[in-house]
């Protein structure tokens, strides 16, 4: 129903050094093209590089002394056994915050439309002003994205600089972390009480605003191209207080 808009881009590569698949995204008013291509560098693997520790037979000592462990967290991004530590600017978390509120106020106002509207569906958009709004709602998502990845890029890559040659991140499971809260049945069954499920839900949003999922991975893939080794560890009591250093 509506024209199609055509566009070209041309990249400086091969045919034979392109991947087989791209992807077209859209996210709100915005498009992305995605895929992956060979520069003719080969790098090591994650595995390799481990390997390579291995080989060379260091004592438990030794190891320990190449090692940087990375605690990743919500109020505190980043904080390494080396004493860096990251998180956002004042500036960037309000921004955030800003635009978050901004999301939730047009998603009410989305969310009364479809129920004014009778849509047969809620998530479907049924007219063209539920389709405004959601494009607007996209939008907030779109400019928070843009925020998140330019903060995790920027941090990562000082976090790998700064880093020594083996990097110890916590394997998390961000899914099962962000989790909703599930229903409490009072007692005999009856009913329900509370579960502190806006606690939940807005420990989620923090747990997604700093992304720390993305961040592993571009903590991993910048540390290979540096030539450093990523390994991750059991997450249960590595974030506590020293009985001797009290850090």
């Amino acid at each position: 129903k509506k024209p199609v808009r055509l566009f070209s881009i041309q990249l400086g590569y091969e045919s034979q050094q392109l991947a087989k698949q791209f992807r077209i995204s859209r996210q709100g008013r915005r498009f992305y093209l995605s895929g992956s291509y060979k520069d003719g560098t080969d790098s090591p693997t994650n595995e390799e590089l481990l390997k390579g520790f291995v080989q060379q037979g260091f004592s438990d000592e030794e190891l320990l002394s190449q090692i940087t462990g990375i605690d990743r967290g919500v109020k505190l991004p980043i904080a390494t056994s080396d004493g860096l530590r990251k998180a956002y600017s004042p500036e960037k978390a309000e921004k955030l915050k800003r635009l978050a509120r901004k999301k939730a106020h047009y998603q009410r106002i989305l969310a009364a439309k479809k129920r004014r509207n009778g849509n047969k569906n809620v998530r479907r958009i049924e007219s063209n002003e539920q389709k405004k709004l959601a494009d607007k709602i996209a939008n907030f998502d779109a400019k928070t994205a843009r925020i998140r990845h330019d903060f995790l890029h920027q941090i990562s890559k000082e976090v790998v600089l700064a880093a020594k040659p083996i990097i110890a991140l916590e394997a998390l499971t961000i899914k099962n972390m962000t989790k909703r809260a599930k229903p409490k049945r009072g007692k005999h069954g009856r009913g329900y009480t509370r579960n502190n499920a806006n606690a939940k839900s807005g420990l989620n949003r923090a747990l997604l605003n700093v992304a720390l999922g993305k961040l592993g991975d571009f903590i991993t893939y910048k540390a290979n191209d540096y030539g450093k080794a990523v390994v991750e560890v059991n997450p249960a009591g590595t974030s506590q207080t020293c009985h001797v250093c009290g850090e």
